[in-house]
């Protein structure tokens, strides 16, 4: 049994393992993201004799929540390149689309709110 980790930035990392049992090799592969102080969301693609799962990760201040889905009884290659594929290419669209654009506007609320508190605060020095 081993596995690697490689940190993308503080808040991200992608991890691969092996394990050797009874029932044959698995590979897993997968990552997480930090997305609050304490929340953690992460996949992992499962390959093995027991086929493809895909594994959804949810850590939130000491729990964990995981749901296991099976997508194919067999080892499948392509099953699995899809597995990584399609929840890499949706955490990405939704950073993109959702998360990006929601920090950018909270930060331009806040600048704007400072600059109204300083503006007052001049205007009060003024008189």
């Amino acid at each position: 049994e081993g596995s690697a980790v490689r940190h993308l930035s503080a808040r991200s990392q992608l991890r691969a393992s092996t394990k050797i049992g009874l029932t044959g090799l698995e590979v897993e592969l997968g990552g997480a993201r930090r997305v609050s102080t304490l929340s953690k969301l992460g996949f992992a693609v499962a390959l093995g004799s027991h086929g493809v799962a895909l594994r959804l990760r949810y850590q939130r201040a000491g729990q964990t929540f995981m749901m296991p889905v099976q997508l194919a009884q067999s080892p499948d290659l392509t099953i699995a390149a899809l597995a990584l594929a399609i929840p890499s290419a949706t955490f990405a669209l939704l950073k993109l689309l959702w998360v990006d654009p929601a920090r950018k506007r909270r930060q331009r609320e806040k600048l704007a709110m400072r600059r109204e508190q300083h503006r007052t605060r001049t205007m009060e020095d003024e008189h």
